[in-house]
């Protein structure tokens, strides 16, 4: 599954924006952290080119348990598919 595909069947949005402070393309979830164990780390994906930053972002997220609007009465906790692909 793609990435733009889980977005849709998720209901998530996803953005990819440039630049950030280094000048990179980002990519991440809006309101998505990672789980790891029982802390949220905050994933996004880094790179010179838009492509290449999504890339960045599935490798980090993939396979991952991801919590969306964690400290809000709206928050939700997906798995992520380990076959993920940009």
């Amino acid at each position: 599954m793609k990435i733009t595909e889980l977005s849709q069947v998720f209901d998530k949005k996803l953005r990819i924006v440039y630049p950030d402070v280094s000048g990179n393309w980002m990519a991440s979830f809006d309101n998505g952290e990672v789980m790891d164990g029982g802390v949220l780390i905050g994933a996004c994906g880094r790179c010179k080119r838009p492509d290449a930053a999504l890339k960045d972002y599935v490798s980090q997220i993939a396979g991952k348990r991801m919590v969306f609007n964690a400290y809000t009465d709206k928050r939700v906790e997906l798995e992520i598919p380990a076959g993920l692909e940009a």
